[in-house]
């Protein structure tokens, strides 16, 4: 599609309705007021709307049209000076902060890898990461302190857009000792009546329990730690079973016991593993680096392809 008007135009009629002048227009664009007022005559003529009301001893008043229209020409003006910055980021190397939420569970599976084989190979980028509840994190981007916050996609709170990184399919572990252990996958009904051992963080109490609720199952809570490798120590000692969404590349408890990881037999909702920005707003080169970087990290993780020395 050809356009029927220039940003060039569009950019003549915002900072005219802004001055309200053609001469203080023409003075700021160090164009002549003849060659702005026809610029802007022209976008009339192609937009079809009468965009300012012209007064010899009062300047320019915007038309009711002129005023609707101008938003979206600033907006049109705001992106196009957007496109400007991101061609300049990508043509320079990564440099300047990013500063990163990371949900503390999430956290041993992806924090080394950002460390080791993001920041270090980018010395001009200034790298923070700050562990913690996905809910407080997410405050914190709201609030301007962070630039996004890696968190599960059920986590995600309003105004802020998740970005698929890796899947997240919640799986039953187990004891290797478990009478169910052999089976490919298991049902939840059949664990009901026995203790559950729980990742007692906000996080995982506001998603997998009303996700569980909503399939009919009523877990009966025995053990509760808010350390992940815990829970996979007292499944291991066969203390109870549990549901996680992260799983090790190993499936042994510090204690080097045994596990096993099993499907869930119920239609059990997904909750990705995802990066969180703020609804809108622009990304920037270091954080479109950072987002392929993660994606490329747990593609390896998927894959069991040896990851990286440092």
């Amino acid at each position: 599609m050809v356009l029927p008007f220039t940003l060039r135009q569009l950019e003549y009629f915002a900072v005219t309705a802004e001055l309200g002048s053609f001469r203080a227009a023409a003075a700021q664009c160090r164009v002549t007021e003849t060659a702005l007022g026809q610029s802007v005559t022209d976008l009339e003529a192609a937009l079809g709307q009468t965009l300012f009301v012209r007064q010899r001893s009062r300047g320019v008043t915007p038309t009711s049209e002129g005023r609707a229209l101008l938003v979206l020409a600033r907006s049109l003006l705001d992106h196009a000076g957007e496109l400007t910055v991101a061609a300049h980021e990508l043509r320079s190397e990564l440099s300047g902060p990013l500063r990163i939420g990371c949900y503390s569970s999430l956290s041993p599976f992806i924090t080394p890898s950002i460390y080791a084989d993001f920041a270090a190979p980018h010395p001009k980028l200034e790298v923070t990461i700050t562990e913690g509840d996905p809910f407080e994190l997410q405050d914190q981007l709201q609030e301007g302190k962070l630039d996004c916050v890696l968190l599960q996609q059920r986590q995600a709170t309003r105004g802020v857009e998740t970005r698929p990184l890796r899947r997240g399919e919640t799986k039953v572990i187990l004891s290797t000792r478990h009478p169910l252990a052999a089976q490919e996958q298991v049902a939840l009904r059949d664990l009901v009546a026995e203790p559950m051992v729980l990742l007692d963080l906000p996080g995982v109490r506001s998603t997998l329990l009303p996700t569980l609720a909503e399939i009919g199952i009523q877990p009966r809570i025995g053990w509760r730690t808010t350390v992940f490798e815990t829970v996979r120590s007292l499944v291991a000692r066969n203390l109870g079973w549990s549901l996680l969404i992260h799983r090790p590349p190993t499936d042994l408890s510090y204690e080097n016991l045994p596990l096993v990881t099993r499907k869930v037999a119920e239609p059990i909702a997904t909750s990705d593993v995802s990066l969180g920005v703020l609804r809108g707003r622009r990304m920037s080169a270091r954080m479109l680096a950072f987002e392929e970087h993660c994606r490329e990290h747990f593609r390896r993780l998927d894959a069991d392809t040896p990851l990286p020395a440092s």
